[in-house]
């Protein structure tokens, strides 16, 4: 948070001039400046903050950018099914291969 300009020196003054012990003056002024430090939002806390447009902004990105990475999932995986379904189509067509020449082979010894 942005620091607030605060004469703690010449409030302590004042506040003895008013009547205050001195330190009552600077337990007054020690709560004073703890409340404006840790509760006062200052012009720039405002203009650093995200607006809601912002947030919106971002939302949508995010869901874009969600969308994408599915599609990109369904592609890779329609990818990979298509070469696994060529691959099984090599394999089986090994395997008939095989059994018709084995047939073959029992017939002509039988």
């Amino acid at each position: 948070m942005t620091m607030l300009a605060f004469d703690t020196h010449s409030h302590i003054k004042r506040l003895i001039a008013a009547g205050f012990t001195e330190a009552q003056a600077e337990a007054q002024t020690q709560a004073l400046l703890e409340l404006l430090e840790n509760r006062l939002v200052t012009k720039d806390d405002i203009r650093d903050m995200a607006t809601r447009k912002d947030l919106e902004r971002m939302l949508q990105e995010m869901a874009s950018q969600r969308k994408m990475d599915r599609m990109r999932e369904k592609i890779a995986t329609k990818k990979d099914v298509e070469l696994l379904s060529k691959e099984l189509t090599i394999k089986l067509g090994g395997i008939l291969i095989i059994w018709f020449v084995l047939l073959g082979i029992m017939q002509v010894l039988l």
